[in-house]
Order: structure tokens, then C-alpha cells, then sequence
């Protein structure tokens, strides 16, 4: 969030500063045109001098008070992504894209350096000449400080784009993590499971092999009533029949 308010104060002031110079630049030519006769002309030329040479001074005061802040919010870029890709690595993640891209970001970040740090080089070679008596080389030297500003502007938008890839490598790191910790949520259950089925296997055999030995001990009882049954059965004929011939005997 930090970087994104410093960009977009950049490329605000340097929208305004582009403003500012386009109109400057416009009065210079138009002053240069005016007669030198006249307290009007020359009062109204020397408004125009004195506010060109306010706003260059403005944005160099500026260029200079956000320089600190806008090489801090950059290193805090560039570390922040560096922490990833470590963090992304450390993991086993490959991240030689994502690498890739965090060297493009550096070297973006660097051009945008050196092109602003031109651009405020321009202002301040300003001060060679003298506004309204320099022969033209004065708004030369202007227009040609205000054609950096658009360079400025597409290094700035660079950045931006750079980020945003940036962002959306790391989004899909961490989609595919995500989706790496559900697949293994997915092997741990599908082997509980596995487990858990062998274990009601198993319970289920002992129990199908306790049945067993129930029905075969069930049909050794049923074997065992059977034969006293008949041994009563033969006992009790063989004392009848002891019985009868002793009393025919008699």
C-alpha cells in the first residue's frame, strides 16, 4: 500500500510539473513575441519568468524530500519479494520464474531511477540560463526537461505491471500449495480409510470364524443328544428286555 500511494504521488506531481511546463513553455513563446516596449509586457513577461522558475525549484525541493522515501519504499519492494522467493524456495517451491521476474522488477526500479534522476538534472541545468534573456536556450532546455516526464510516466506504469505479475506468480504459489497440503489431506484419509476397512475386514473374518466354531459346536451338541438319546433308548429296550425273559423264565 505504501508503494502504491509513492507511485501514484509521482506520477500525480509529475503530471502537474508536466502541467505546468507545457503552459510555461506556451507563455515563454508567447512572451518572446511580445514587444519589449511597454511597462505592461515587460511586467507580465517577468510574472511568467518568476513563476517557471518557482516551479522548477518547487519540484526540485520535492524530487529531493521524496527521494529518501521513494528509495525506502523500493528497497521495501525489493525485499519484500526477495523474503518470498526465500520463503517460496525454503519450501521447495521453484520459483526460477518468479526469480526471473523479481531481477526485471530491479532493473525497472533502477531505469525509473536513473531517468528521474536526468529529468531533475535537466531542472536543475535550468539555472544556467536566464529566463526571457537567454536567446531562446532557456525554453529549449525547458521543453527538452518536459519530454522526460512521459518516460517517467511508462517507467513508473512498468513497475506497476511488474508487481502485478509478481503478485500473480505468488497467488498461484500459494494456490498450488494449498492444493498441494489438500491432496495430502486427501492421501492421509483415503489411506485412514484404507486402514480402518482392513481393521472391519479382519473384525468381520474373526467373527465369520467365531460363527463357525458356534455352528460346529452347536452340531456337536446336537450329535451329542443325539447318541445319549439313543444310548438312553438302547439302555432302557435292553433292560425291558431283560426284564420280559426273566419272567418268562419264571
Amino acid at each position: 500500500m505504501k508503494m502504491k500511494k509513492v507511485m501514484l504521488s509521482i506520477f500525480v506531481s509529475s503530471m502537474i510539473l508536466l502541467t505546468l511546463l507545457t503552459f510555461a513553455s506556451a507563455d515563454v513563446n508567447d512572451s518572446s513575441n511580445m514587444s519589449s516596449n511597454g511597462s505592461y509586457v515587460e511586467h507580465n513577461y517577468s510574472i511568467i519568468c518568476t513563476h517557471i522558475n518557482q516551479s522548477v525549484t518547487a519540484r526540485i525541493n520535492a524530487f529531493e524530500n521524496g527521494n529518501v522515501e521513494r528509495i525506502k519504499a523500493f528497497n521495501s519492494m525489493e525485499s519484500s519479494v526477495q523474503a518470498m522467493i526465500n520463503n517460496a524456495s525454503a519450501r521447495g517451491v521453484d520459483v526460477t520464474n518468479l526469480t526471473l521476474q523479481y531481477n526485471d522488477l530491479k532493473s525497472k526500479i533502477d531505469k525509473f531511477n536513473s531517468d528521474y534522476a536526468t529529468f531533475i538534472s535537466k531542472l536543475e541545468g535550468l539555472s544556467n540560463y536566464t529566463c526571457g534573456s537567454s536567446e531562446g536556450q532557456f525554453r529549449s532546455a525547458l521543453n527538452d526537461a518536459k519530454l522526460s516526464l512521459p518516460l517517467l510516466s511508462e517507467d513508473a506504469k512498468a513497475i506497476r505491471l511488474q508487481m502485478n505479475s509478481i503478485k500473480q506468480d505468488l497467488v498461484q504459489i500459494r494456490l498450488d500449495r494449498e492444493q498441494g497440503r489438500l491432496n495430502r489431506i486427501e492421501n492421509r484419509t483415503a489411506n485412514n480409510m484404507n486402514r480402518t476397512n482392513e481393521r472391519i475386514q479382519n473384525i468381520s473374518d474373526r467373527i465369520n470364524r467365531t460363527d463357525g466354531r458356534l455352528q460346529n459346536l452347536s452340531h456337536n451338541r446336537e450329535n451329542i443328544q443325539n447318541r445319549t438319546f439313543n444310548g438312553t433308548r438302547f439302555a432302557n429296550r435292553t433292560r425291558f428286555e431283560n426284564g420280559t425273559n426273566g419272567s418268562n423264565s419264571q
